[in-house]
């Protein structure tokens, strides 16, 4: 028990909880901490996944790099929570899902990208665009680990119109490839 009363809480930090920094569920407190000569400032953050709002985040082509510090902090947390295997409701802010999946693919390990675009593309499974997208990357890494049969099931069925001609060539060439 620590001096304040409160578990594990040092005397100066006993209205920690009662801070002005502490909103929406999210605690942020900049602690400063004294030893000797040495000065440290600790930095203590939690977010609540369950409480916590999705801050505004549409962009083309996301990633890190466009974020502020809201939206990094909810990435954080989205990004364990994905990679645990667990569904976050990011709303109709899918720039998220976009750069998670970006991030992966960036590994440059096609078959650990394909894992997870895979359990990405399940998880989003509802969503009226993204599975396309989600499964048709994982079907690019299918091919690079020489999967042309997991490709060619990942591969969304083409449509009607002119953007839809290199996923159907794409498929042809994969029946070709596998008879």
């Amino acid at each position: 028990m620590a001096p304040s009363g409160k578990p594990g809480l040092p005397p100066h930090c006993r209205k920690a909880t009662e801070s002005p920094y502490v909103r929406n569920g999210e605690l942020d407190v900049s602690l400063f901490l004294s030893s000797g000569m040495e000065t440290r400032y600790l930095r203590v953050s939690r977010i609540k996944g369950s409480n916590m709002q999705v801050p505004p985040f549409n962009t083309y082509y996301p990633s890190l790099g466009d974020m502020n510090r809201d939206q990094k902090r909810f990435f954080s947390y989205f990004s364990r929570a994905v990679a645990a295997g667990k569904y976050v409701d990011v709303k109709d802010q899918i720039s998220y899902v976009f750069c998670y999946a970006y991030r992966e693919i960036e590994q440059k390990n096609p078959r650990k990208s394909l894992r997870a675009l895979l359990s990405l593309a399940n998880l989003y499974k509802d969503h009226p665009k993204l599975p396309d997208y989600l499964n048709g990357w994982a079907a690019d890494c299918a091919i690079l680990v020489d999967d042309l049969g997991s490709a060619l099931q990942l591969l969304p069925e083409p449509q009607l119109g002119a953007a839809w001609g290199l996923t159907a060539n794409i498929q042809l060439s994969l029946k070709c490839a596998l008879k």
